[in-house]
């Protein structure tokens, strides 16, 4: 069992935090003292002082994954009708954003399941989801996934259930359905994309990733 107690710089609160991430805790005590003293422990800390490459990498590898249990990366489905799209949104996606991992699944014979589940971490209505789905099958049941970094989400809260929403999620979603809807045959909003609102979506999304596919 491990407690947090913040007390101290913004340097200690920042380490302290990011252990919390680490292990997994959700709800820390912070008291902030008025301190100036600024230290910063970030990558290029660790770059400047000619750290070993594998140690690097392994801190790399460490931090990704958790970011991902954390919620902090939007995991992007692209589902089914735009597979063909994906290297062009892969592309646009790399340009404007940090893509941290990506991977494809095929979720045949629980298709159904996998996607009713996936759009059950949001708010959208069950017949909405079932007329999705009636418009995804004839394009098979393969997913393709891209993970992201959004470094300033943005977010605001949604009015109807008042849970934060991110708006530079939403910008990302709007500009593949916009680029890509009117190249799918018989399209029906939305069976190009979807993505988490929030950390809290997102986590159980990635949950949903690993339930259904092979990470």
């Amino acid at each position: 069992e491990i407690s947090l107690g913040l007390v101290g710089s913004e340097m200690c609160i920042r380490d302290s935090l990011a252990c919390a991430l680490y292990f997994g805790i959700e709800n820390v005590m912070v008291s902030v003292s008025d301190c100036r003293t600024v230290v910063d422990y970030g990558r290029d800390w660790f770059v400047d002082r000619s750290f070993p490459t594998a140690l690097l990498t392994t801190v790399d590898s460490y931090r990704d994954d958790v970011l991902r249990q954390s919620g902090v990366l939007f995991p992007i489905f692209i589902w089914p009708p735009a597979a063909e799209f994906c290297s062009e949104i892969r592309e646009w996606i790399e340009t404007n954003y940090c893509l941290k991992w990506e991977g494809s699944f095929d979720w045949e014979g629980r298709f159904e399941n996998a996607v009713e589940e996936v759009y059950a971490t949001d708010d959208i209505a069950s017949w909405k989801v079932q007329l999705k789905l009636h418009c995804i099958k004839p394009f098979g049941t393969k997913v393709h996934v891209m993970a992201i970094e959004l470094p300033n989400p943005d977010y605001r809260l949604k009015a109807d259930t008042g849970l934060p929403l991110s708006r530079e999620g939403e910008k990302i979603k709007k500009y593949i359905r916009d680029s890509f809807n009117n190249r799918v045959k018989n399209y029906f909003y939305d069976i190009i994309c979807h993505t988490g609102d929030n950390v809290f979506q997102n986590r159980e999304l990635f949950k949903l990733i690993e339930k259904y596919s092979k990470l």
